[in-house]
Formats: C-alpha cells, sequence, structure tokens
C-alpha cells in the first residue's frame, strides 16, 4: 500500500495539508483596521468626483471640462452657452471633445443635451439644481456657473 493509499482512508482532518493538493486556497491575510479607512481630502477644496455612469461620452467630457475650471453659485452671471462651448474648448485642448466645441458654431439639440447632462451630473453631485440650462431672446445661457 502506498502512502497517498493510507492518506485517502485517514479522516480529512488527520490528512497532511501536502495531501489537499494545490487547488486548496491559502486563508486570507487579515488586513490591519488602518490601512481600510477612508483617506481625508488634501485639503478643504477637495470635493468628490463627478458620477459619468450613464452620461454619453460627449456629456462625461463636459462634465469634467466644466467641472475643472467652473464652481456651483446661484448668484453667478448667465454665460452665453456658445461662450462656455468655446471656453470649455480652450480648457480641453486635446481629444474628441476638443474637436466638437471648437467647430461648434451655434447651439444646436444635441449639444443642448449633453451640456443638459453635464449640468445634471455635476447637480447630483454638488445635491442641488443649480447648474441649467435656459433661453431668453433666443440665445441659450448657462445659469448657476462661476469661474474658480
Amino acid at each position: 500500500m502506498a502512502a497517498s493509499d493510507s492518506e485517502e482512508d485517514e479522516p480529512l482532518s488527520k490528512r497532511s495539508r501536502a495531501a489537499a493538493g494545490p487547488s486548496q486556497a491559502a486563508p486570507p491575510v487579515p488586513v490591519p483596521a488602518s490601512s481600510r479607512k477612508r483617506k481625508e481630502p488634501e485639503s478643504g477644496d477637495a470635493r468628490a468626483e463627478v458620477d459619468l455612469i450613464g452620461l454619453s461620452s460627449e456629456a462625461s467630457g463636459m462634465a469634467r471640462a466644466i467641472d475643472a475650471p467652473y464652481n456651483s453659485d446661484e448668484e453667478a452671471t448667465p454665460i452665453q452657452a456658445l461662450v462656455l462651448l468655446k471656453d470649455l474648448a480652450e480648457h480641453e485642448p486635446k481629444g474628441s471633445l476638443a474637436k466638437t466645441l471648437n467647430g461648434t458654431g451655434r447651439v444646436g439639440s444635441q449639444t443642448r443635451e449633453s451640456l443638459s447632462e453635464a449640468f445634471g451630473a455635476i447637480n447630483k453631485r454638488n445635491k442641488n439644481a443649480i447648474m441649467k440650462l435656459g433661453k431668453n431672446n433666443k440665445t441659450w445661457y448657462a445659469y448657476g456657473l462661476r469661474l474658480k
């Protein structure tokens, strides 16, 4: 009788660990509680990222571009949407969003939809509804944005 045959007859609790085979997973290594803590923001100005899940690629790019130079401010002077788009193009010099924004000559329905999506994502993160698009005398304006 070979050594492996005799181990097969023994109860599982008495078998050697080597006989358990390579499929046996090693026990998890405990992680100290201190390493699981959430890190604090480095400054008071730090804020959560905008949730871009579910946004179109154009809207998510606009949300990132808007979030970098602008703050949400209810009392801010409205910005013509076309002026905002040209400003965002300057802040996003590379990529497909820059090409789209640089070529914008008017604020069409797709651009308005993307801007509205971007504002919605930023508003959701900020838990308010300050940033929005509105029309005044046939001109589209962005409300609630102030340069940082």
